[in-house]
């Protein structure tokens, strides 16, 4: 049985290869956040759909990288209290 530091090894390097595509700008709001961790869930679905493995852990690793993303976010740049401020 493993720790698990492989694994979170894996989530690093899916982290940096999102990072050095698309940058290291913060969601705008949680809004869209969810709105990108909704189409990586949808993706999800269609790798399961094809049923190869690979693809499935590939896509799995997008909504890690999303939902970590979308924490950072809100924590570094307060988004939440932002939204609350426009209600």
């Amino acid at each position: 049985m493993t720790e698990g530091s492989e694994y979170i090894s894996l989530f690093v390097e899916h982290l940096r290869t999102a990072v050095m595509k698309h940058g290291v700008r913060r969601f705008n709001s949680t809004h869209e956040a969810y709105g990108v961790l909704a189409e990586e869930v949808h993706e999800v679905l269609h790798a399961v759909q094809s049923n190869i493995p690979e693809d499935v852990v590939h896509e799995l690793l997008d909504v890690m990288v999303v939902a970590f993303w979308g924490i950072k976010s809100i924590i570094e740049g307060n988004s939440i209290n932002e939204e609350k401020d426009c209600i």
